[in-house]
């Protein structure tokens, strides 16, 4: 007995292509769902660790150490006086908190706005995140 012809292999292979497409897109959306709680939770613990006052507002986002490390370098390279090293002089620093990291772990670079005035005191830095608290905090020289 002759198998029946394929309709259209074209067809076929586009049903097939959008399928794995959405597969992968379900498989690679979980862990930012799963990410984006995970954040909420450390973005929490900071705010109670700096202990922000009704005035201070935080903004943060998760970084990677190399994009830490990229951006950091971009900002010290204006500076020609400077050691052309991530932080400068608070490489030492950036090296402890990098040595704390474990996978699992997030580093959150954050800030703070005084909603006062425009000249109002400010913080900056990044901090390490584990299991919902902080690790350590390293404060960039703003």
């Amino acid at each position: 007995m002759r198998k029946p012809p394929l309709k259209n292999k074209t067809h076929i292979m586009k049903r097939f292509l959008l399928n794995l497409l959405f597969s992968l897109i379900v498989i690679f959306s979980m862990p930012l769902f799963c990410l984006a709680g995970e954040i909420e939770d450390a973005n929490s613990a900071l705010v109670e660790t700096l202990e922000l006052s009704d005035r201070e507002t935080l903004t943060s986002r998760p970084m990677s150490i190399a994009e830490i490390e990229k951006s950091e370098m971009l900002d010290i390279s204006k500076c020609k006086n400077c050691p052309q090293m991530p932080f400068g002089v608070d490489n030492r620093d950036w090296l402890e908190l990098k040595d704390e990291y474990t996978d699992g772990d997030v580093i959150l670079y954050f800030y703070t706005n005084n909603n006062i005035s425009k000249n109002a005191y400010r913080r900056e830095g990044y901090a390490l995140i584990r299991d919902n608290e902080v690790i350590d905090i390293l404060f960039k020289r703003v």
